[in-house]
């Protein structure tokens, strides 16, 4: 009888330590093309959202542009100040011409502007590629909403919002999630 009793407390302790890993591991994105990138951890508010969420940002080429969070879109993070960033401009632009052939909407989201008076000088210097070119100061919704990084810095968000592709500078994974819209 005592063997049974011991056999059921590991039991529960067992499946009270699952339940306990199961409820702070935090939501974990549904991405197809790559693994959550490690900047995503299970800190309440440091989440990858599944979904695509709205935003409206300012930009360079007229009214602000609005998106109700369903696609599809390409999108392409720069950090303003990022020489990694400027460098990459040239293979964005490869990016761009895939999108633009598909018939898909292409951003270059200009993260850390302080107003829309840097992100055209920006582009002005270095000419990055887009339908249009959106200035998120201060990266509120790309940095913030969208957990957007070095490592989370090229997205493609799909028809109902959710995301085919979101990482780190990946040509062959764009290509492959522009392709399935």
């Amino acid at each position: 009888m005592g063997s049974r009793l011991k056999d059921l407390v590991i039991l529960i302790a067992l499946v009270g330590s699952g339940a306990y890993w199961m409820q702070h591991q935090g939501a974990q994105p549904n991405v197809q093309a790559t693994p959550t990138p490690a900047a995503a951890t299970s800190e309440p508010g440091n989440y990858f959202p599944d979904t695509a969420p709205p935003f409206e940002l300012h930009s360079n080429l007229g009214p602000p542009r609005k998106f109700d969070g369903k696609g599809p879109l390409v999108v392409v993070l720069t950090a303003v100040g990022c020489g990694d960033c400027v460098t990459r401009i040239p293979r964005d632009k490869e990016i761009y011409e895939m999108a633009k052939k598909a018939g898909i909407p292409y951003y270059n989201i200009l993260v850390y502007v302080q107003d829309d008076a840097q992100g055209a000088q920006f582009v002005a210097e270095h000419q990055p590629a887009g339908d249009d070119i959106l200035n998120d100061p201060g990266g509120l919704v790309f940095v913030g909403k969208y957990k957007g990084s070095d490592n989370n810095c090229q997205m493609v968000i799909g028809r109902q919002g959710e995301f085919l592709y979101r990482g780190p500078e990946n040509k062959e994974a764009m290509a492959r999630a522009i392709s399935s819209l």
